[in-house]
């Protein structure tokens, strides 16, 4: 087939929404599909619209690039089509499939005609951020068939249209994250994203090891993410800054003991699945996102999101209690496994192919 994903703008930061995109690019040119990825122009206005095309063509016409980023976080197969500042249906025309990946890109989608091919909304979280939850909300009602890829998210989408979206499950690499490091005998070592989102309650999650940190006198905490490191960390607190996908593994993951997850909203959380491959037991949020891979008090612990006390009691009882914590990992460590690439790309061609 000839396939095309829309993605929102390109900034060349890794986003766990894109990167499953991209493992999804590169698994389908494996298996001798056609694949491109078309980033729209962003941020994207209908005032800007009229503008911004002139713009374009301009630039075109007299031999310059526009915007355009390159990908360089990840190892995107080179023939792999890549299109930049998509804003017309001119340059993504006669595909099998086309697949929005936002609420943006999905409405910029359902505005095209057919010659673009057949149209696909594949919703990766609940995108209230940039339009709110009303405009969310109709964009479930476009024209496009629509993919989800957890239950929770499929539940929010048949509230709207009464139907409900085929779940293509997400998944991890298998190749990337394992056992680096054995999970007994581990220090204590918490492990937590930074993120400027609030949903994501960073700030809220450090409060946490702070009270930790109070009864766990020997606590270490590693803090990643892709912005600067935050000022004022206590000494207590190691902050690494766009770590690798191996640094991931056999450091960030690989020696902690828990990592925690205080997020209060999330699709489908890739960092959980990929800290429990690596061993680490996850505290985290008893929210949609997490419950679809994470069974509570079985693969881990999922916390009530206003329960400040019980965060804290549970990352010290794994840290405390070794034999209970390397049965959960251990646990966890079977069960994520099922999640794989292969299994989530033969599901998502049997959804491209329903009529």
């Amino acid at each position: 087939m000839k396939i095309a994903f829309i993605l929102p703008g390109n900034n060349d930061t890794p986003v766990g929404g894109y990167k499953i995109i991209y493992q999804y690019a590169n698994e389908l040119m494996e298996l001798g599909h056609e694949v491109t990825i078309a980033f729209m122009y962003h941020p994207y206005s209908k005032k800007i619209l009229k503008v911004k095309k002139l713009e374009l063509r301009l630039k075109k016409y007299l031999g310059r690039k526009g915007n355009s980023q390159n990908v360089s976080w990840f190892p995107l197969n080179n023939d792999i089509k890549i299109v930049q500042n998509l804003i017309e249906q001119d340059s993504l025309l006669h595909y099998d499939k086309v697949i929005a990946t936002s609420p943006e890109t999905a409405t910029l989608l359902s505005r095209f005609s057919d010659k673009v091919g057949e149209k696909y909304y594949f919703i990766q979280n609940y995108e209230i951020w940039n339009l709110g939850e009303k405009k969310l909300k109709q964009t479930y009602l476009l024209p496009l068939k629509k993919i989800v890829i957890a239950k929770w998210l499929g539940e929010e989408v048949y509230k709207v249209t009464k139907e409900y979206p085929i779940q293509v499950p997400n998944f991890y690499d298998h190749s990337i994250f394992y056992i680096n490091k054995q999970i007994e005998k581990r220090q204590n070592v918490v492990t937590i994203l930074n993120h400027g989102e609030p949903t994501k309650r960073t700030k809220f999650g450090l409060r946490v090891l702070e009270k930790v940190k109070q009864q766990i006198p020997d606590l270490e905490v590693y803090l990643f993410g892709t912005g600067e490191m935050p000022v004022g960390l206590p000494s207590y607190i190691q902050y690494f800054q766009k770590p690798t996908q191996n640094q991931l593994r056999s450091k960030l993951y690989g020696e902690a003991k828990v990592y925690l997850m205080p997020t209060i909203l999330e699709g489908w959380s890739l960092t959980g699945m990929e800290a429990m491959a690596s061993g680490a037991v996850v505290v985290g949020s008893n929210i949609g996102g997490l419950r679809d891979y994470i069974t509570n008090d079985i693969e881990g612990k999922l916390v009530d999101v206003n329960n400040f006390d019980q965060y804290v009691n549970e990352v010290i009882h794994f840290l405390n209690d070794e034999e209970s914590r390397v049965k959960y990992a251990k646990r966890a460590l079977h069960s994520v496994e099922k999640h794989d690439i292969n299994n989530s790309v033969q599901i998502l061609l049997a959804a491209l192919s329903t009529n």
